[in-house]
């Protein structure tokens, strides 16, 4: 019965199809992209600030005790106003913190008022046990500071602990729904290449010699795409796996001379081809972004929580009575760990004698001849010094 039919109905009847199938994929991945960028926008611009504004606020909560601690403990009038300076503006940066929350935060509005609550409570607390200690009243002030003050700490952090769960479980569910989009994406497009296949190869079969190097040409164009596409499939599956180290290669458009097409359904197709192929190397471009922005925002927190452990470790070694020796070993010595430096000295300022004195040091041998002491602003250890 196709015998009956002609060439051009059946080329038109068969690339027809092809097309609509090209058609199909080229918007259907389109969409999946933009609901992919959706979702991964809504990760950063949700969960992730929420958490980020979270765990800024509990750091500085912790920063605010300590420096109420300070005050409460053994703080002079002059220094006491400094660390008055330095509350307000850990404060103002806890309100921009709650600001955040309140415009991100995508659970019930009762979890960030359950926090502005523990806050504020916490601050006419706080508030009052400094006015105490800047009053002479320093033993009352420590124990409002060690029992009251540290409660209302403690209720704060639940509160605070509380959001940064329902944020993790939210992150979790964009997550699934990115997986989701992303398995329901693979399969259709595979489906429509595959249909896409078998309709080339029956064109193939019923097509003349005339028009057979330009449909084997399609083919190959065909399998090109397909070929990038697996390329890509392994590399979204490397990042729906946690790793963000393979890198992306975006494909080459293909090249194709327009003008040397036939006038022909097979010329649409490769038109069509060529037009997939753009839109697979926005595709690529987009996906490489979203994984250069993934890998920078995993490295910044990495570079975050290295700086946390250290400043706790440090808190903690430095915990215990010890002299001013002890102290200055056990300091410098932590600090070339964690640096990573070879070696190490450190001079504590003598206000009597108003020059600095070397305390303590590191692997340094005697051929170094390291300055005992120095005044301020004499060479680069007094001059640093001379500027905080």
């Amino acid at each position: 019965m196709l015998n009956r039919i002609k060439i051009v109905t059946r080329l038109a009847i068969g690339f027809s199809l092809m097309l609509l199938g090209a058609l199909v994929v080229g918007v259907w991945g389109t969409r999946s992209i933009t609901h992919l960028s959706e979702i991964s926008s809504d990760i950063l611009q949700h969960p992730f600030a929420v958490t980020t504004a979270v765990l800024n606020v509990r750091s500085d909560v912790l920063a605010i005790q300590k420096m109420a601690n300070d005050v409460v403990s053994k703080a002079s009038p002059a220094e006491a106003d400094l660390v008055q300076q330095k509350l307000a503006a850990t404060t103002a940066r806890i309100d921009n913190n709650l600001k955040t929350l309140h415009q991100r935060f995508r659970g019930s509005p009762a979890e960030i008022t359950h926090i502005d609550k523990a806050l504020a409570d916490w601050h006419v607390a706080r508030d009052e046990t400094l006015v105490l200690a800047r009053n002479g009243r320093r033993a009352e002030a420590a124990v409002l500071h060690d029992g009251r003050d540290a409660r209302l700490v403690d209720v704060v952090f639940k509160e605070v602990s509380d959001v940064v769960d329902l944020s993790a479980a939210k992150a979790a569910e964009l997550e699934q729904a990115a997986l989701q989009e992303r398995d329901a994406a693979l399969g259709t497009i595979a489906l429509l290449l595959v249909v896409i296949l078998c309709g080339g190869a029956a064109g193939a079969f019923l097509i003349t010699r005339s028009v057979r190097q330009s449909l084997q040409l399609a083919v190959t164009a065909v399998h090109g795409l397909i070929a990038d596409s697996t390329d890509k499939v392994l590399a979204a599956q490397a990042v729906g796996d946690g790793d963000l180290s393979r890198e992306v290669v975006v494909s080459a458009p293909l090249k194709i001379d327009l003008d040397s097409l036939p006038q022909d359904e097979i010329g649409v197709l490769m038109k069509t081809a060529s037009h997939l192929s753009e839109v697979q190397c926005a595709l690529d471009e987009a996906f490489l972004e979203m994984t250069k922005s993934l890998r920078s925002a995993r490295e910044k927190e990495s570079a975050r929580d290295w700086l946390k452990s250290g400043r706790n470790e440090l808190n903690f070694l430095i915990q215990e009575e010890q002299s001013t020796t002890e102290i200055a070993d056990t300091v410098l010595g932590f600090l070339v760990t964690h640096l990573g430096a070879g070696l190490g000295a450190l001079y504590l300022f003598d206000e009597r004698a108003v020059k600095l004195n070397l305390t303590a040091t590191f692997a340094a041998s005697k051929d170094m001849k390291l300055g005992e002491h120095f005044r301020l602003g004499e060479g680069v250890i007094g001059q640093a010094a001379r500027e905080q």
